[in-house]
């Protein structure tokens, strides 16, 4: 009977292992540019999260006219955006044009002043 040294009892190494080759997955290829989905989702996720339960609806009503429903959304999102710098920009003239009311007008010292400027008569 023939017999297996010790040395090679607990070896792992087999000759069936070594003849088989790695597989090497190829690189993933480039990311393409994203879907029409995924830009509409976009577009209404930063403008109007609240209506996201909705885009399945859209896609469906808009459905093989995408870039359509993209352009419509994105004049939207323009001019919301637009209305809301204006607001901000209309608050933020009216509150650099406020003065501070000095404690002497608040307590009547200022009327002589303002009357004598032609202001409150009394």
């Amino acid at each position: 009977s023939t017999r297996t040294p010790k040395s090679y009892e607990n070896n792992s190494f087999s000759p069936t292992a070594a003849t088989q080759q790695q597989t090497i997955s190829p690189p993933a290829p480039p990311a393409g540019p994203p879907s029409y989905r995924t830009i509409i989702q976009k577009l209404i996720k930063d403008n109007e999260p609240q209506k996201l339960p909705q885009l399945d609806k859209v896609l469906a009503k808009y459905n093989g006219r995408e870039e359509e429903l993209i352009l419509k959304l994105d004049a939207r999102y323009k001019k919301m955006k637009q209305k809301s710098d204006a607001i901000l920009q209309d608050l933020e003239t009216s509150e650099k044009q406020k003065e501070p009311v000095s404690l002497a007008a608040r307590s009547g010292e200022g009327k002589q002043s303002l009357e004598d400027h032609g202001g409150i008569k009394q």
